[in-house]
């Protein structure tokens, strides 16, 4: 969500910290939570293996699919929170500079009759 911010910033009219959180986070959850749970049901049977050498799988499952909960739950809800409090903090010293619209990159099309 981080990496996505200056880029919502740059092109929202508004920068305010929590504006910014608040559109990267709509962008950028469905595809965090979709990658998470393929992985961690990619896991699944890993977890629940009943062959030879099962305990080390079982145990291997586990420890992935934990942690991929805990780091799911760290770039869900608290990179959001560290972001908006470190812009927050950081960004009030500054003066608030209006955001000048970016350039075109190629000329408008005209219409020819």
């Amino acid at each position: 969500m981080i990496f996505i911010a200056p880029v919502v910033a740059a092109t929202c009219a508004q920068s305010e910290p929590d504006t910014i959180s608040t559109v990267a986070a709509r962008l950028r959850l469905r595809p965090i939570l979709m990658t998470s749970f393929a992985f961690i049901l990619g896991c699944v049977p890993l977890a629940t293996a009943s062959v030879a050498g099962a305990l080390s799988r079982r145990v291997m499952g586990f420890v992935v699919i934990g942690g991929m909960l805990a780091a799911s739950f760290i770039v869900v809800f608290l990179i959001p929170v560290l972001f908006y409090l470190v812009e927050k903090f950081t960004g009030a010293k500054e003066e608030k500079k209006p955001v000048a619209k970016a350039p075109l990159l190629e000329p408008e099309p005209t219409i020819v009759r």
